[in-house]
């Protein structure tokens, strides 16, 4: 059997195709010119009956509508808004992929409801912003702000430079994630500290659990409260540059 006949007929290839190349052969040492490549016209996709409207702006989630922003009453754009700056600093404590996606929802929205205050702001007066003070993130980073300006304004002493150094030093740590990891837990176990804080008062019994478990929970809920007010205590600067409302 021929190498030309293996080449062409078996496998159903018209006689006219150029024969088989060997290694390291070129189509024109075979007196067969290349063909080029041409162009051809682009493909033209049939019309959907369906219509995709495709976000153009920033937002790629597609959570903020812009329309209903500008539709919301001062009052109803405020609460909205003093309730996305209190979520936005309550998930800074949260951890995981699920919290980072909210906590990016979140800041898009609450970015774009601030865009939307300050517009109207400018134009008439608005009511107050919030700050959210229950918000246990809130609270360590408010006071430490205010601790290390006053150790600034306060301790300016030659004598005091230790002194100013550890109370910056102090602050910092607190707002460090393992202060709050250490407030957390205190937080979450304070019912469980006031029941065993009532047995080894004497009290048994259900009255230990009720009582114990409220005051626990009293404690445990004023301590973003405590660190705030510390904060206003030491002479906090007021921030008018809604900075917290987007951090």
């Amino acid at each position: 059997m021929s190498y030309e006949y293996i080449n062409r007929a078996p496998i159903g290839i018209p006689t006219w195709a150029p024969a088989m190349l060997g290694f390291g052969e070129d189509l024109s040492e075979n007196g067969v010119a290349p063909t080029l490549a041409t162009e051809s016209a682009p493909r033209q996709l049939a019309a959907s009956s369906e219509t995709f409207v495709f976000p153009t702006s920033e937002d790629l989630t597609g959570i903020v509508d812009k329309k209903a922003i500008a539709k919301m009453s001062d009052d109803e754009l405020t609460d909205r808004l003093n309730a996305e700056i209190a979520e936005g600093w309550r998930l800074r404590a949260c951890r995981g992929v699920y919290c980072e996606v909210q906590t990016q929802r979140s800041n898009t929205l609450r970015r774009a409801l601030l865009a939307e205050y300050r517009l109207r702001q400018i134009e008439r007066e608005m009511p107050p912003i919030k700050e959210p003070i229950h918000a246990l993130s809130y609270g360590r980073y408010k006071l430490a702000k205010a601790v290390i300006n006053w150790s600034n304004n306060i301790l300016t002493a030659r004598m005091l430079w230790p002194v100013r150094v550890y109370m910056k030093a102090g602050a910092t740590v607190l707002e460090d994630e393992v202060a709050s990891k250490y407030l957390t837990v205190f937080i979450v176990s304070s019912p469980v500290l006031g029941y065993y804080a009532m047995k080894k008062l004497g009290f048994s019994g259900w009255k230990a659990l009720l009582v114990g478990g409220y005051l626990g929970m009293t404690a445990g809920a004023l301590i973003p409260t405590t660190l705030f007010g510390l904060a206003q205590a030491l002479g906090a600067a007021k921030e008018e540059d809604f900075l917290w409302a987007v951090l």
